[in-house]
């Protein structure tokens, strides 16, 4: 063998082993590199997973927050229906007792009904007004209407009846506010509280629906 043909000879071996070595080499980088892409993902699932069951967390916790939220404000309007109309019925009867044109011996006197009735009056307007914001838009509007009637019948009322009493026969005048007050607070408010009342029933009946 001449000197040319071990040097090829030579080669040749370093050649192939090379070429074993970087298949070694990348058989091992591509074992390593598939190894660490399955941690990855891996990872990354289990990761997702957390985020998720944090997520659902909180989307439990949002819902269970806002159907609290709702009852509370369910229950409020109840609340407010409730008083309103207690409210309501005490003045219709406070308002009728004043009116009335038929009056019993044990009866206080108009002037002392007048006042009763507009103790009545004032606790219902502080609590109307500060509780509307619970009301629907148009039943304000009919309360509001409702409780001005009153006020301008009464009113009217106490002018020409109340300040008039002991003081001898009512004159035509006196007698003409006594019948018109009389006819809207026993005839007209109890259908119109009436009519509040069942707005607040379609109300309630809608939430509980929904």
């Amino acid at each position: 063998m001449t000197g040319w043909q071990a040097i090829l000879n030579q080669a040749t071996s370093f050649t192939v082993l090379a070429g074993v070595i970087v298949w070694i080499v990348t058989s091992i980088t591509k074992f390593i590199t598939t190894k660490n892409i399955e941690k990855y993902k891996i990872e990354i699932n289990q990761k997702y997973e957390r985020e998720l069951e944090i997520i659902k967390a909180q989307l439990i916790t949002v819902s269970s927050n806002h159907s609290f939220a709702f009852e509370k404000v369910y229950e409020k309007k109840i609340e407010i229906f409730h008083q309103i109309y207690m409210h309501l019925y005490e003045i219709k009867i406070s308002a009728s007792q004043l009116v009335n044109f038929f009056e019993y011996e044990h009866w206080p006197t108009k002037s002392e009904r007048f006042i009763t009735f507009s103790e009545k009056y004032n606790l219902f307007i502080e609590f109307f007004s500060k509780n509307r914001l619970f009301l629907e838009q148009n039943i304000s509007i009919k309360i509001d209407e409702l409780i001005s009637s009153i006020r301008d019948k009464i009113i009217d009322f106490q002018i020409y009846v109340v300040k008039k009493e002991g003081k001898g026969p009512l004159d035509r005048k006196g007698m003409e506010s006594w019948d018109e007050s009389a006819k809207f607070i026993q005839d007209q408010v109890p259908k119109i509280v009436t009519e509040i009342e069942i707005d607040f029933q379609r109300i309630l009946k809608i939430i509980e629906n929904n």
